[in-house]
């Protein structure tokens, strides 16, 4: 953890986001400087990192002693400025208003060294919009971390096409400083790529309920006792690749002209034979079709770690 003790991580804005992020920064030994306009905003932040720091007592061997020695390297301000001086890096977690998040950009970027990174967290506001008033926006990109990032253990960052590559390096390095995994995005797009496949799951859940085919509750069920046991240990991909003997290829030859029928017309593009052989070529590189019983056996094991686990 000293290792980065003279590392200044600023972060703007105080709540679940905001605080988060600088619960998961204190873990690994970086300072810390928050900022709300809001002063009883501080006071729910500092509740809420130290009830995470608790969460974390046996995993990271927390006392008492340490978890005060960790509180000791935040530092919370009403003055954006003043939360700048010396700021090594500056993520933005304020409400979703693309308003309020250009102003905040431009007055960040007035305030702080022409190649400090300034990213944000919006889980939808692309940064091209929310650097419009920014000065050097080579130096901006979108940080989009699961909730809470200090469980869910990655980052989407996405650039756009004047952010830099030094701003996509230090934000890599940063990210694996912390134990995250950088996802990647090639480029800008709505919602980024968490929001999209949870969003796209929720439009069929929600059109299930109304009409009158399952409940709420059963859906719930089905994904928790089902889709998520698999997806826990393995991404949508990897779970066909795996479901069907001779992998992903039979697979897609097998059932997709099933899922084309389960949706309209203009959905049916995305099934497309260019997408589908990227994909095959992509898990064969990973896991070549001799090794498809191990993964599967692998799979199994631990699906049934996991359910013991859970009771």
């Amino acid at each position: 953890m000293i290792r980065n003790s003279n590392k200044i991580i600023t972060i703007v804005g105080g709540g679940n986001i905001g605080s988060s992020w600088a619960l998961l920064f204190l873990l690994h030994g970086y300072r810390v400087s928050l900022y709300d306009k809001h002063r009883e905003v501080h006071s729910k932040s500092k509740k809420s990192i130290v009830r995470g720091l608790k969460l974390f007592k046996q995993s990271h061997n927390l006392d008492s002693k340490k978890i005060r020695a960790i509180l000791y390297e935040i530092n919370y301000f009403e003055d954006l400025k003043e939360a700048l001086h010396d700021t090594n890096y500056v993520i933005e977690a304020i409400n979703e208003n693309l308003e309020d998040k250009i102003n905040v950009f431009k007055n960040i970027s007035q305030n702080v060294g022409k190649d400090t990174v300034i990213a944000s967290s919006s889980s939808f506001i692309p940064i091209s919009k929310i650097s419009e008033k920014t000065i050097n926006k080579q130096r901006c990109l979108n940080l989009h971390p699961g909730n809470p990032p200090y469980l869910l253990r990655f980052a989407e960052i996405v650039p756009s096409t004047f952010t830099s590559k030094k701003t996509l390096d230090r934000t890599k390095s940063l990210l694996k400083s912390i134990k995250l995994h950088p996802i990647i995005l090639k480029k800008e797009i709505d919602g980024f790529v968490f929001n999209r496949l949870q969003g796209a799951l929720l439009q069929e859940a929600y059109s299930l309920v109304n009409e009158d085919i399952v409940s709420a509750s059963d859906i719930d069920l089905l994904v928790t006792s089902g889709l998520g046991l698999r997806w826990a240990v393995l991404g949508p991909f990897e779970t066909i690749d795996l479901n069907t003997k001779g992998g992903i290829e039979n697979h897609s030859k097998i059932m997709i002209p099933f899922y084309k029928g389960m949706f309209p017309k203009n959905k049916n593009n995305n099934f497309g034979k260019k997408a589908i052989k990227r994909v095959i070529l992509e898990r064969r590189k990973i896991l070549p079709l001799e090794n498809l019983s191990k993964r599967i056996s692998w799979r199994d094991r631990t699906i049934f770690k996991l359910i013991n686990l859970l009771k």
